[in-house]
């Protein structure tokens, strides 16, 4: 599984979430379009979480 290029990316997602969350102070704070555009980053990555999340149990059921 380690060696599985879906579990790399669902790593480099949290990596993005986490990302995000520092971010989330300095955008909300610009308001705009920067808020806009950092709420719409999170939604979709959170989607795209879910989805890879939910393909790594369907590939490997542990």
């Amino acid at each position: 599984m380690l060696r599985s290029p879906l579990y790399w990316s669902g790593v480099g997602l949290i990596g993005v979430l986490v990302a995000l969350t520092f971010a989330e102070r300095y955008a909300l704070a610009q308001g705009g379009v920067l808020m806009w555009a950092w709420l719409a980053a999170l939604g979709t990555t959170l989607v795209a979480i879910f989805f890879v999340r939910r393909a790594l149990k369907w590939r490997y059921p542990i």
